[in-house]
């Protein structure tokens, strides 16, 4: 009895272990529209993708969440649009190419020296974080609407 308790167990053992792999390994298989993956090979040229994540966030119309060695991560809708980019450590900037250059003027005149840590495209807007951790909203063609607390 005890031997054939022992390999049940043994059994039970390599079928969970079996099972929790399989698991692991579909997580690696998300695959990004060609967009999104053309996206980060143009412009983050020397930057190796360490995760992608299926989000399925309805509310943000966020899919996929992609995060880069350089500490950027990248969120994309269904089509592979970039919805949002962020610095992953507070203090750290995005490159500006993907603020709109009304924003950076806006940026350079009323908060001097401070970075961007992400930017949100909504459908009413952008939202910008800054690396003090100011949050600003402003419309669709880059005019200020307001500080968003």
């Amino acid at each position: 009895m005890k031997k054939f308790l022992l390999g049940l167990s043994f059994l039970l053992a390599i079928a969970i272990t079996a099972i929790s792999c399989s698991k692991d390994n579909v997580g690696n298989e998300i695959v990004l529209p060609g967009k999104a993956n053309t996206f980060i090979t143009a412009k983050f040229k020397t930057a190796k993708v360490v995760k992608v994540s299926k989000v399925n966030d309805n509310l943000t119309k966020k899919e996929f969440e992609v995060i880069l060695d350089n500490g950027i991560k990248i969120e994309f809708d269904k089509d592979g649009n970039w919805v949002e980019i962020e610095a992953v450590e507070d203090d750290q900037s995005i490159p500006s190419e993907f603020v709109p250059e009304k924003i950076l003027a806006y940026l350079a005149i009323n908060y001097p020296g401070l970075g961007v840590n992400s930017i949100e495209i909504e459908d009413d807007g952008y939202e910008i974080e800054l690396t003090d951790g100011t949050d600003l909203d402003f419309d669709l063609q880059g005019n200020f609407v307001k500080v968003d607390e």
